[in-house]
Formats: structure tokens, C-alpha cells, sequence
């Protein structure tokens, strides 16, 4: 017991791990006291109410020092975060929340750390050694559980979890975590320690690599079966909540859902919806979410990129045809489902080097509308082959212009003679609009949010995304764009006379008018 302490306080000082990596002596220390805490979590009887007191306290440590409480909650931040994910969504900004949404996070950070201090202090766990515990602990309260998947390979990594990071901690999968700490305590016996050469060899990694060594010989086979079943969870069954979760341990699907305490909250807002496709383990492979808030889709969710359909499964007819069950309501998400099913073939096609049609490519850089997704942010695939092509070659053969007179760049956008910009241009730093050239049209957002007149600007004929000139007063000599596919700010005008809005509008924003 000593030398594997001695040992592993060793790797422990020299890698810098953790906050007690002060010196070899302090870190032994230690690591022995917290041998002899688990040892004793592990000799009292489980279910006692001594051992419930006992992990109760461990856990409060635990609470306190990696989750914040509802008083230093940084509410600001959370408001942001869950904005955007509304917005992506369609659902607007969310410019507040009840002191109930800080509580359910607090409470699903909660829940998914203390699964981790459950199976380190019990005796399922009792094989590893208590340093590399440490090792593996230190990793997890470093990982978000926010999983970024290769649309490609279906590998998975955890994102880095910082001081403002939200949701839960990463996933336990038994499995992969003692094929984590074989590997690492191996590299310990035989004297290896990590250098900067192999820092990549942190627990973060590790457990990544064994995660996805599992779903190749495991899961990623078993993705091209999509025969299943819709199973429905209903609102407020409380015994549902522990069979939908049960359903989605060590499945490393990225959903929150796997927290009990969002299942919870999910089925206190309306039903939800898995389907599963069969699996040889026996235990089904979750594939499609659908949570509902009362009569209405919430969200709709897959295990792809960011919470985007993996490629074996949006390529068939299985939400279509649960979609029509939905009436009206289901029909706003056939047009994702639709464009998930385009872009799958696109990028099938792209990848064997196939040639795009003009229809395709109008589709893939959004000229016509944007590609929506389920995920919660922009389906990867479509950066993915546009970064591997020619984008202004592209954007001539679609729109007509010659390459010279398409720009990329805010240096371009503005040299004048410009017919089309491909993306955004932020221009909210400026205050006047003298000797300021747009192009004709521009495919992304345009922010003007500082201008106060609207004396000597032109504007492009179409905005693709929103336009912000939410600082003029007047709307006295301004002409805007034919169209604008996102919102138009117009927050400070004091008067709408004179105005003429765009043929097509997505959302006007006029609160003083």
C-alpha cells in the first residue's frame, strides 16, 4: 500500500495534478487519509443511514467547492447561455428566468458529480488504486459533459469545462473508466511519467479513447440498424423519470436528459419521446429525442455533431413518419428534418468526390434559406465541405458574378464594386455612414448598430441575417433592403414616419415606434 501511494504521489507532483500538488510529502498524506476515508465508506453496510450520512458529507465537499450555490449563482451568464440555445431553437431571446432554472442546474451539476463520488468511495471501485482515483477525479471536475462528435467517425470528445461552464459533468461509463485507469496505472509501474510530450494522456483524453474503442466495436456497428421502436415517457410519471434515465447511462449520447434531475424537469413540462434502435447487447440504442412542453415540440434531438442526427439515421423516414402524428406542430420540423436529409446526401456525395449541382450549392451556402438543424448549434458538415472548396468559384457559378466582384473578407466587402459578400460584416464600430460602399447583397448579418443618421447610406438590396440599426432616431433618408432574413432593429427610432419596410422580414424590432 505504501509504494503504490509513494508511487502514485510521485505521478501525481511531477504532472502537476490537482490542487494538492504541492510537494511529495503533503500529496502521500493525502492520498493515505483519503485511503482510509474510502476504505471506511466501503466497510459500512450498504443502504445504512450511517453510510448515507457519511457520502452526504462527502458529496456537500464536493458541492461546495466545483458548483456554485444559488447565491454566488452567475445568473448573467446563464441567461446568455440558455438564450442562445432558445434562439437556435427559434424560440427568441430569453431576457430572464425564474429562480427555479438556477436551482434545476445547480441541481443537475449536482447529481452528475455525485454519481462519480458514488462509485469511486464504493467497493465496485475498490480495485483501483486510491491515487489514480485522484487522477481520474481531477479529470472529470475539468470535462463538461458536452460531447463534440466527428459527423465523420462518429469519435467523441468531452469539451474543456471552464469557471462559467454549465450542465453536467461528463458521463460515468464503467467500462472505459477501468480501461482508463489500467492504462494510466501501467504507465505508473513501469516508471513512465507524463511529460509534455504526452499530456495529451490526461484523464480527459484517456477516457475519451477508451469511450470511443468501445463505440468502435460497439455502438458504431450497431448505428447502421435503425429498426426500433418510439418508446413515450409521460408528462409527470414519476416512475418514468428512473426507466428513461437507466435507458441512457453509459450511452454517451451528449443529451442532458441523462441527469435526473433535467428528466425531471423535461417530464414536468410535457411528454418525451426516444427512439431506439435494436442493439445486440440487448439494451436499445437511443437515436431521437423529442421532448414536448405541454401540446408543443420543445426540441428534437440526435447523437450526432452537436445534438444534429448521425448520417444513418437522418437519412430515413423514421421522424417524418412520427412527425405526421404531430399534426400542424410537427410540420415546422419536417423542413429541418428535410435539410438534415439533404445535407446527409450532399456530404455522402461530396466525400466520393462526386460533383455538386447549382442546386446544391445554392443549398449548402444558404442563398435560399438557412439549413436548419436539431442540434444546438450549426450542423458541422456544412463548415466541413465548404472549407474543402472553392468558395468564390462556387458563389460565381450560382449567383452570375465574376469572382472579382464577390468578396470574403470586410477588407473586400468594402473596396467597392462588390455584387455579393459570403457571410457577416460587423461594422457596429461605426458612426457615420460618409464614403461607406456596401455590397449589393450580403449572404450573412450586417451590424450598424452605431449609426445615429442614416444620411448618406446605402443599403445592400437583401441582408440574408439580421440587420441592426438600432441606433437611429430617424428613419428620415433611409431605404432598406428588399429583404431581410433575420430581425431588423430598429430599436431607437422616435418616429416611423417616412419608413417603408422590406418586402420580406423576419422579425422587426421597433420598441419605441
Amino acid at each position: 500500500m505504501v509504494n503504490e501511494i509513494d508511487k502514485g504521489s510521485k505521478f501525481i507532483y511531477k504532472n502537476k495534478i490537482g490542487p494538492e500538488a504541492k510537494n511529495h510529502h503533503d500529496i502521500s498524506k493525502w492520498l493515505t487519509l483519503s485511503q482510509k476515508i474510502i476504505e471506511r465508506s466501503q466497510s459500512e453496510r450498504e443502504g445504512s443511514s450511517k453510510l448515507k450520512g457519511y457520502l452526504e458529507r462527502v458529496k456537500k465537499a464536493f458541492h461546495k467547492k466545483y458548483i456554485p450555490t444559488i447565491e454566488n449563482f452567475p445568473r448573467e451568464e446563464f441567461i446568455r447561455f440558455q438564450s442562445r440555445a432558445a434562439e437556435e431553437l427559434g424560440h427568441g431571446r430569453i431576457i430572464s428566468l425564474p429562480e427555479e432554472a438556477y436551482e434545476a442546474e445547480i441541481q443537475t451539476q449536482k447529481e452528475s458529480l455525485d454519481e462519480w463520488v458514488e462509485y469511486f468511495t464504493s467497493a465496485d471501485s475498490s480495485s483501483f488504486p486510491v491515487w489514480a482515483k485522484y487522477w481520474a477525479f481531477n479529470g472529470v471536475v475539468r470535462m463538461s459533459g458536452i460531447q463534440k462528435v466527428d459527423p465523420e467517425t462518429m469519435m467523441l470528445s468531452f469539451t474543456k469545462r471552464e469557471e462559467n461552464t454549465f450542465g453536467r459533468f461528463p458521463e460515468l461509463n464503467r467500462e472505459a473508466l477501468a480501461m482508463a485507469v489500467e492504462f494510466i496505472t501501467k504507465k505508473v509501474e513501469q516508471g513512465i511519467i507524463l511529460n509534455e510530450a504526452l499530456k495529451q494522456e490526461s484523464f480527459r483524453y484517456v477516457y475519451s479513447y477508451f469511450i470511443n474503442k468501445l463505440r468502435e466495436s460497439t455502438l458504431i456497428p450497431e448505428l447502421e440498424i435503425t429498426d426500433g421502436t418510439w418508446v413515450k415517457y409521460n408528462q409527470g410519471d414519476e416512475e418514468a423519470i428512473d426507466v428513461l434515465v437507466n435507458s441512457l447511462a453509459e450511452k454517451n449520447t451528449g443529451w442532458c436528459t441523462a441527469g435526473r434531475a433535467t428528466a425531471q424537469g423535461q417530464l414536468e413540462q410535457g411528454d418525451f419521446y426516444v427512439y431506439y434502435s435494436r442493439s445486440s447487447s440487448g439494451k436499445p440504442n437511443p437515436r431521437i429525442a423529442i421532448s414536448m412542453e405541454g401540446g408543443s415540440i420543445a426540441e428534437i434531438r440526435g447523437i450526432g455533431a452537436n445534438q444534429n442526427f448521425d448520417n444513418v439515421i437522418s437519412s430515413t423516414s423514421i421522424l417524418d413518419s412520427k412527425l405526421d402524428e404531430f399534426g400542424n406542430e410537427g410540420v415546422k420540423y419536417k423542413k429541418r428534418n428535410s435539410d438534415m436529409k439533404r445535407l446527409t446526401a450532399i456530404d455522402r456525395r461530396f466525400n466520393k468526390g462526386e460533383e455538386l449541382t447549382i442546386d446544391d450549392l445554392r443549398f449548402l451556402y444558404e442563398l435560399d434559406s438557412k439549413i436548419e438543424g436539431f442540434g444546438y448549434s450549426k450542423d458541422p458538415r456544412i463548415e466541413e465541405i465548404i472549407s474543402k472548396r472553392n468558395i468564390k468559384k462556387d458563389l460565381s457559378e450560382v449567383t452570375g458574378c465574376n469572382p472579382n466582384q464577390i468578396s470574403l473578407s470586410m477588407e473586400e466587402a468594402l473596396s467597392g464594386n462588390i455584387l455579393f459578400h459570403y457571410g457577416g460584416l460587423d461594422l457596429s464600430d461605426l458612426t457615420s455612414a460618409e464614403g461607406l460602399t456596401l455590397p449589393q447583397s450580403v449572404g450573412g448579418y450586417l451590424n450598424l448598430s452605431s449609426l445615429t443618421s442614416a444620411e448618406g447610406l446605402t443599403l445592400p438590396q437583401s441582408v440574408g441575417g439580421y440587420l441592426n440599426l438600432s441606433g437611429l432616431t430617424s428613419a428620415k433618408g433611409l431605404t432598406v433592403p428588399q429583404s431581410v432574413g433575420g430581425g431588423l432593429y430598429l430599436r431607437s427610432l422616435t418616429s416611423a414616419e417616412g419608413l417603408t419596410l422590406p418586402q420580406s422580414v423576419g422579425v422587426i424590432y421597433m420598441l419605441r415606434a
